[in-house]
């Protein structure tokens, strides 16, 4: 009912172009499950004129060089993205309950949880990370929880903290706030960023002590960006190399303590199946303290 409401509002015939690309993308994805499916989709894709009808077929579920390209193309057929007022609602939900790959990052802050003072949490929405977590670590009563995310997050991250009696929560625009925190943590946002996390950190005149990166999608070869579909709502998704990602991290003085394998969900990319991979989760702790 969302996406038809969505829909409604749009162009006819761009309306019918997404709608066309859903179901073509939802048929290579289900193709993309045999091996013979598999390869016969990246020789198709490979031809040049099969590889350009494809490509017309799926419409906005392509691939694209990059995120800004991406979005600039998406909203001429979908508005709706990070905006979508369903983001809210999520993320409200989640701020209720742990989920199965935050127990990983459970086990490795269980121990340092009361030594915590200050939290940098990238794409936080309205905080949900921090309530979940909060409910098995209990956090001391002075730590700074600082939430990073869209302009128009928060007043919502705001209002939601004080509808919990919550006083540790506080808001940025500012990603400079990050230089030096016992914590950063980026949890199923990663990949809404062009830059790789470790030229992000790269701007910080201290680098946090502990990173965690969870939830978010990797690619076995190579950056590639892609669409993710909510229905009512379309989000660009760059998913990062992994191999690149993680030398990033060690380039910069980390030392990678442990992945994860994130069950929740998996990206499926309807052209390139050799490269779909399923989400991970990432320890990482700062060799030799918190000063470069």
């Amino acid at each position: 009912m969302v996406l038809r409401r969505c829909l409604d509002v749009m162009h006819p015939l761009k309306s019918m172009r997404v709608t066309v690309g859903r179901w073509f993308a939802r048929a290579l994805r289900l193709l993309a499950r045999f091996p013979a499916g598999s390869r016969a989709i990246q020789a198709g894709r490979d031809a040049p004129i099969v590889g350009s009808l494809l490509r017309a077929l799926l419409g906005i579920y392509q691939t694209y060089p990059n995120l800004q390209v991406a979005e600039a193309y998406l909203r001429r057929y979908v508005p709706a993205g990070h905006d979508h007022p369903f983001h809210i609602d999520m993320h409200a939900r989640f701020a209720e309950y742990t989920r199965e790959s935050d127990y990983p990052v459970l086990y490795f802050l269980a121990p340092i949880a009361s030594e915590l003072k200050s939290v940098f949490d990238l794409g936080g929405s309205i905080g949900n990370l921090f309530y979940a977590y909060d409910m098995e670590l209990h956090f001391p009563r002075d730590l700074r929880w600082i939430i990073s995310d869209l302009p128009h997050k928060k007043q919502p991250a705001l209002e939601f903290a004080q509808s919990k009696g919550e006083h540790r929560i506080v808001f940025t625009d500012n990603f400079l706030d990050a230089s030096g925190v016992d914590l950063f943590v980026v949890s199923g946002a990663l990949h809404y960023f062009e830059q790789k996390l470790s030229e992000m950190l790269q701007r910080l005149d201290r680098l946090p002590k502990i990173v965690v990166v969870n939830r978010s999608p990797f690619a076995k070869r190579g950056d590639i960006v892609t669409v993710q579909d909510g229905g009512g709502f379309v989000i660009t998704s760059k998913l990062h190399d992994m191999g690149s990602f993680v030398a990033g991290m060690t380039d910069l003085g980390y030392e990678l303590v442990a992945r994860w394998r994130v069950h929740e969900r998996i990206e499926q990319i309807p052209l390139y199946p050799e490269l779909n991979d399923t989400y991970w989760g990432f320890y990482f702790r700062l060799r030799g303290g918190g000063d470069r």
